[in-house]
């Protein structure tokens, strides 16, 4: 309603400080499980698929070959977003370091946690891991059944001769959205947003 005062909360800025810390811990859990999980659950599953399947003309294993790798390539664009917003509390804890970090005998602001952290070893880091973990995931699954031999296997049937047809295509664009998603870069949310 107009006219009620609405409460405010303020924040001190230590209190930030642990609320971004604690956002940033979180959001990189979830990116370390994913990022084990991906690699375990789609080579278990490749490697399921191989012995199941053993080279057989299967309709089963061109949709669990498209479903798999979308659903990594889903995973991977929610994870791109997890990655901004982890950037962006790392770029707001930093600006606050280095509000508070007083200059050391030379005159340089001392580092901090976030503030003049070091660059990643040849600019390799979570980010970049991540792309690569999830592309190759996603090629792999799309690649199963040529890798099983059934890309130029002779497949007769009505069900297969029509995924066989239809998978081309499928696998393309989900190769290619995954494609854009490992070489696009992932766009920064201004620091300075107001806050809630």
């Amino acid at each position: 309603m107009t006219g009620e005062r609405r409460d405010t909360v303020t924040l001190s800025d230590d209190r930030r400080y642990q609320e971004l810390v604690a956002h940033i811990r979180f959001t990189d859990d979830i990116s370390f499980k994913l990022l084990s999980l991906v690699p375990l659950v789609s080579g278990g599953g490749i490697v399921v698929a191989w012995a199941k399947f053993e080279a057989k003309p299967s309709a089963l294993l061109y949709v669990l070959s498209l479903f798999a790798a979308a659903i990594t390539t889903a995973l991977f664009a929610w994870e791109r977003r997890n990655i901004q917003i982890c950037q962006w509390c790392r770029t707001r804890a930093a600006r606050m370091e280095e509000r508070v970090s007083g200059p050391t005998v030379r005159g340089v602001l001392e580092p901090g946690h976030f503030y003049r952290f070091p660059a990643a070893p040849a600019g390799i880091g979570k980010t970049e891991a991540e792309r690569c973990v999830y592309s190759v995931a996603v090629f792999a699954w799309l690649l199963l059944p040529w890798m099983m031999g059934m890309g130029t296997a002779n497949l007769a049937g009505g069900a297969v001769a029509i995924l066989r047809v239809a998978y081309a295509p499928a696998a393309v664009l989900i190769g290619a959205v995954a494609l854009v998603l490992c070489v696009a870069p992932i766009p920064t949310i201004p620091a300075d947003v107001p806050d809630v």
